[in-house]
């Protein structure tokens, strides 16, 4: 983070709405070369937009589209050291601070757009600013134009995103809606400053105080609520049962990913056919998502067994769960599973058959201690706690100490289903690209439109040195595991 970010961001402020716990923890949770965004590869075809490709012009349409919404917000922090930080609405935005030229050279091929993607990713957002960039690719091999998008995970999660990424595009090429809705004027650099006007200096801290006074017995109130609910749930022999069934006991089995991280990162990706996933679910009666475990498990056994380092017990993966229907407010409303992924059976039949029951049974405890447990436990946990613990488990005790809860993240989003267009160019393709963390160097975001599915790999290069191969794997092992019996 930069020193001005730095400075914009311990001033402090008021008004807007404040973070839910989710939302704060997201913030707080980040470290120096561990920052939690989420990013997207979007590969567009400029051939259908009217009246042909330009620059200035599409990145209008990007900013008419990025006007309102959460990409006007910005993080203040609380006054007083306890409360969350607050979301803000600027007065105009700076689209050249956030939509940016870029060109890759020749030959302008997927893993150099993977290699502007990963320094993309290794940057900081500004708490200055809006939380988000977009960078305009042009210069690839087939003359397709790309759109690397990166915003904090604090802003929304992958169902949120998918569901706000519809405001973004439309269904024709030559739909202007919402295209001219003060682009010129919102091109304008911003003021820095929040919207609306909120009392400062002594007499802010005190309304801030009396405030927080006045909700803290409603808050209790709702907080004992949850915690009763949810450890009521858990508490029923099922559960416990569902529980000793699907945790891992102690943990996950450690591979060379499970390590500090560097800054830097690396990201693949590639690309199979959703039509084909179905098939080959519907053949082995089971899930897409379970097909998509296997075939990922698939991949990580023969890189693991390549370097002889498979390990006996199977791999763990951390599976988020969407909660939306719960918390129809939020923009993170998530929970996670934590579901073996049988890289430890050679037989493909068998591997996605042992996924299918475990994450049955994983599905069920989650269900039975309640979905928004983790959510609950967000709201319960003060940030500067949040920001203690992660420092002292990173920079004091080391994550290479403690024993791994799980080995990756495995995240499956169902995308927009039908031809969309953004400025009147066709989206072509879709890579998800979702955060790492100190201990868990490997992500698995899976994303379906139309009729593929996009799988983008994020990693640490300290942590696994050619995340292409394992990428360029995926599509053979669903190969495999669709003539397997």
């Amino acid at each position: 983070m930069s020193a001005s970010a730095t400075n914009a961001w311990t001033a402090g402020g008021t008004g807007g709405a404040p973070l839910s716990g989710l939302d704060a923890l997201f913030v707080a949770a980040e470290r120096p070369g561990a920052a939690l965004h989420t990013m997207a590869i979007l590969v567009l075809d400029p051939t259908t937009i009217p009246g042909g490709y330009e620059f200035e012009r599409f990145r209008a349409t990007v900013a008419s589209r990025a006007a309102s919404g959460p990409l006007m917000r910005r993080l203040v922090a609380g006054r007083l050291p306890w409360q969350r930080p607050r979301w803000v609405d600027v007065d105009r935005l700076d689209v050249d601070r956030h939509v940016v030229r870029s060109a890759l050279p020749p030959p302008g091929d997927a893993h150099q757009l993977a290699q502007l993607a990963a320094w993309i990713d290794e940057q900081p957002l500004d708490r200055a600013h809006p939380l988000w960039a977009m960078h305009v690719v042009e210069g690839l091999h087939d003359g397709s134009i790309a759109l690397v998008c990166k915003l904090s995970h604090a802003l929304m999660d992958g169902v949120a995103g998918m569901e706000f990424m519809a405001s973004f595009f439309t269904t024709a090429p030559d739909d202007t809606t919402n295209n001219d809705s003060g682009a010129g004027a919102r091109s304008e650099v911003a003021d820095g400053k929040p919207t609306g006007r909120s009392a400062g200096g002594i007499v802010g801290l005190v309304r801030d105080a009396a405030d927080e006074l006045r909700s803290f017995p409603a808050g209790v109130a709702r907080t004992l609520r949850d915690v009763i609910t949810a450890t009521g749930s858990a508490a029923t022999p099922m559960a416990r049962r569902a529980l000793h069934l699907t945790l891992p006991r102690p943990s996950a089995p450690r591979v060379r990913w499970n390590t500090p991280l560097t800054p830097t990162r690396s990201v693949a990706f590639t690309e199979v056919d959703l039509d084909d996933v179905r098939d080959t679910a519907r053949l082995h009666g089971v899930t897409v998502n379970d097909v998509l475990l296997a075939i990922v498990a698939g991949a990580l056994r023969d890189h693991l067994l390549d370097d002889h380092a498979l390990p006996d017990r199977p791999l763990i993966a951390a599976v988020p769960v969407s909660v939306h229907g719960e918390h129809r407010q939020e923009m993170n409303a998530v929970s996670v599973m934590l579901v073996p992924v049988a890289s430890d059976c050679a037989d493909p039949s068998e591997r996605v058959a042992t996924i299918h029951t475990t994450i049955c049974e994983a599905r069920r405890a989650h269900d039975e201690r309640g979905p928004g447990l983790l959510m609950t436990i967000a709201d319960l946990i003060p940030t500067p706690v949040v920001q203690f613990g992660a420092a002292m488990l990173v920079d004091v005790v080391g994550v290479e100490r403690l024993p791994p809860i799980c080995n990756f993240m495995l995240s499956n989003v169902a995308g927009p289903p039908v031809p969309l267009y953004i400025g009147g160019a066709r989206l072509r393709a879709l890579f998800p690209l979702g955060p790492i963390f100190p201990g868990m160097g490997l992500n698995v975001t899976a994303v379906s439109r139309e009729h593929k599915m996009g799988i983008g790999l994020v990693s640490c290069p300290a942590a696994i040195c050619d995340l292409w191969s394992i990428a360029d794997s995926l599509p053979k092992h669903l190969d495999d595991l669709r003539v397997a019996r």
